[in-house]
């Protein structure tokens, strides 16, 4: 899938543009070297200009700061809090300094200020400068170690903290500067520099020159932020060497407002066309399919709200085509995801096709498409309907494979009650499914006598593949009880949907989404919220403990998850993660899933076998996993705590097997106290379940963790209290 344009995205470089570059940065230096040595030539005073430049700058410097803080928001990085804030500062410092400057707001004779002393105005020179110096390279370092490593998006209470710090070094400053000006050592005489003003000249230039070299190492990738970061450190490094030679009123200080005010415009003017260069590429990425070309689901919707808009203006009607490829999902495991791929780009081709160029085709999932249909009625809307699934039944030739593969299709058209894009959407999806349950390779329009069962999976299917393309997802975490201490020794992580204000657990639409394939895109939000929760969780918590979560055959058939757990952040963390499979899995041991899971195990992940004892076991298979936990399934679990002599046998036997795999056994689902004794007389090594805790959220199972450790014996004995429903 491709990745939104960023300013941190990198860009290549063109001959051209790298000949300007050089071209306008050798200028430069040669404008700063004629300014540096001629900048004490004295000049008419102007005044006016101070209060012109430090008005001109806040405006320019409040939009930056704006601008990046709106950037930060939208990216999650934290590189442009920092950035984002010392323009914010500068924009403060700017708008304090006519209330300290001779004549700034208020014309009298003999010049007065407002506040503070006739040293105050020169001194707030010295702040802002050093913030921006430091603030800039900081910003660089923090935003090209991100992009390095690949550092998941975060901000935290990040714009909190950025204005606290804002506040508080205004605040600072203001104190300082009209405070306690006559603690310290004064800039000017006159309009000539002190030699302590002349030491800060010195300090600034040397860490303008060092920032300039860092900021040019850390942004080497050549992205549009490092390119801008970088002209902001050289504009500062020439007026640093300026100032070394410059009184008040010369031509080096005439040289810093007005060349500084100029390159402002200018670099405010870059970085508003940056980003709106960025919106517009996000708005293409959004509205565009990558494998496709076709329009996305968000497009497809898009145009359905401005169609039905219009025709319910004029009392007409729009219809949907909503296509599904039959049997698409075998064919993709069987064929490998290369082969799918090309599949579908040539499927949709094939629609658009027959279409034609004035109807919104789309890609509404994995192999699902929809098209757009307005004013062609009942017979020209079936007509569209049967070309379509009469072209994408012709064969289908792939890399030296021939591929004979059905559609089915769905029809839904708006009426005077219902013009609602996400109400015609269901319906026709619920049509879709209706022609599939008959066969496939046909298509049928929405009836109302269609059952409530069709009617529910369809909404779920459409409600589900809403939630993934919002990432509607979050995670749980259950802790796992060492049995022997009575400490938390690790939690499996449960993915929980947020729908409506609420959290519905995994068991309510998992397996729903493994029917449909919408489970892999689940899957992957998962992955990403993983990336954001183990560093902070296993950062808390010490080892031995470890994470497990769940991982279905067509999610590690996804060579996406793969990868981003193979090349990911998660691999710094891997000797701590434990991926839960099925005992049945290894069954097929040539299918891509397997190659996958064998890939993870080759790079150092660890695995747990999920409900053992509920399947057929093949213990060559289970032995070349080689699992670091065998769970023992609940049903099993329950029959024993029952007393029940084959639920004893069967845990007994299901303990040994896993004994003699060398894993550590795991019973799920314990809830009462009789099923927790029966466990710790088996010496079965960790439980989960009801009788020790509920899933909870992420702060939550660092907290019980700690409580745990705590308390571990009196826990481990059993006084933990009354079984939890």
């Amino acid at each position: 899938m491709a990745t939104p344009a960023g300013l941190t995205q990198p860009r290549g470089r063109t001959r051209g543009g790298t000949a300007l570059l050089v071209g306008g940065v050798v200028l430069f230096c040669v404008v700063v070297l004629l300014v540096y040595i001629w900048g004490t030539v004295p000049l008419a005073p102007l005044p006016v200009l101070s209060t012109v430049h430090a008005a001109a700058m806040a405006v320019i410097c409040a939009t930056t700061a704006a601008l990046l803080l709106t950037h930060a928001t939208a990216s999650g990085e934290r590189g442009y809090l920092v950035l984002g804030g010392t323009f914010a500062y500068v924009c403060g410092v700017m708008i304090l300094f006519p209330t300290v400057y001779p004549n700034g707001l208020v014309v009298t004779d003999p010049p007065s200020v407002i506040w503070g002393t006739l040293q105050s105005s020169a001194t707030l020179f010295h702040p802002w400068h050093l913030a921006l110096i430091v603030g800039v390279t900081v910003s660089a370092v923090v935003l090209g170690r991100d992009q390095r490593s690949g550092r998941p998006p975060r901000l935290g209470h990040g714009m909190l903290l950025t204005s606290v710090a804002v506040a508080g070094g205004l605040l600072l400053t203001t104190v300082v500067v009209v405070g306690l000006i006559d603690a310290l050592p004064a800039v000017v005489e006159g309009i000539t520099a002190t030699p302590f003003a002349v030491g800060m000249f010195r300090l600034e230039a040397i860490l303008a020159l060092t920032g300039t070299i860092v900021v040019a190492y850390e942004c080497r990738d050549g992205s549009m932020i490092s390119r801008w970061l970088l002209a902001v450190m050289v504009v500062t490094l020439g007026e640093a060497v300026t100032m070394l030679n410059a009184d008040r009123y010369s031509l080096a200080w005439y040289y810093n407002r007005v060349i500084g005010l100029v390159a402002a415009l200018i670099l405010l003017a870059v970085l508003i066309r940056d980003l709106g260069r960025i919106e517009r590429i996000t708005k293409a990425l959004i509205d565009t399919d990558s494998l496709t070309g076709a329009a996305s689901r968000a497009a497809v919707m898009a145009s359905l709200d401005r169609e039905a808009r219009r025709a319910h203006r004029i009392g007409a009607t729009v219809c949907v085509l909503w296509i599904d490829i039959d049997g698409f999902k075998e064919i993709n495991e069987r064929l490998g995801h290369q082969v799918g791929d090309q599949i579908l780009m040539e499927a949709c081709s094939r629609i658009a096709r027959q279409t034609g160029p004035d109807l919104v085709v789309g890609r509404v999932g994995g192999d699902e498409f929809a098209v757009v249909v307005p004013g062609l009625g009942t017979s020209g809307v079936e007509d569209l309907a049967m070309r379509v699934l009469s072209a994408l039944g012709e064969p289908f030739t792939v890399m030296d494979s021939v591929v004979v593969l059905t559609a089915s299709g769905g029809l839904a058209s708006t009426d005077p009650l219902v013009a609602d894009p996400e109400t015609v959407v269901r319906r026709a999806t619920v049509a879709m499914l209706a022609a599939k349950d008959a066969g496939g390779d046909r298509f049928a329009w929405f009836a109302p006598e269609f059952g409530a069962d069709a009617v529910e999976r369809a909404q779920l299917r459409h409600a589900l593949t809403t939630a993934i393309h919002d990432r509607q997802f979050d995670l749980d975490y259950q802790p796992i009880i060492d049995m022997a201490s009575g400490e938390v020794a690790g939690a499996e992580a449960l993915v929980r949907w947020e729908r409506d204000g609420q959290r519905e657990p995994a068991a309510r639409f998992v397996g729903f989404a493994e029917e449909s394939g919408l489970i892999v895109g689940i899957g992957r939000i998962v992955v990403a919220c993983l990336e954001e929760d183990v560093p902070r969780l296993l950062g808390a918590v010490p080892e031995p403990f470890v994470l497990t979560f769940n991982l279905s055959v067509k999610e590690l058939a996804d060579d996406a998850i793969t990868d981003s757990l193979v090349f990911g952040s998660l691999r710094h963390h891997r000797a701590r993660l434990v991926i839960e499979v099925t005992e049945s899995f290894e069954m097929h041991g040539d299918s891509r899933a397997a190659a996958n899971l064998h890939r993870l195990l080759g790079a150092g992940f660890r695995t747990a076998v999920d409900d053992f004892g509920t399947g057929f076991s093949n213990f060559s298979r289970l032995a070349e996993l080689s699992p670091a936990i065998v769970k023992i399934d609940r049903s099993i679990v329950v029959r024993a705590g029952q007393g029940s002599s084959d639920g004893l046998a069967t845990m007994q036997a299901t303990t040994d097997v896993a004994r003699a795999l060398r894993s550590r056994v795991l019973a799920e689902g314990v809830e009462s106290n009789d099923e927790a004794e029966c466990v710790m007389r088996m010496g079965i090594d960790l439980a989960q379940g009801y009788r020790y805790a509920r899933p909870m959220p992420l702060q939550s199972v660092i907290d019980f963790w700690a409580a745990r450790a705590v308390d571990a014996v009196a826990l481990t004995r059993g006084s933990a209290g009354t079984p939890l429903e």
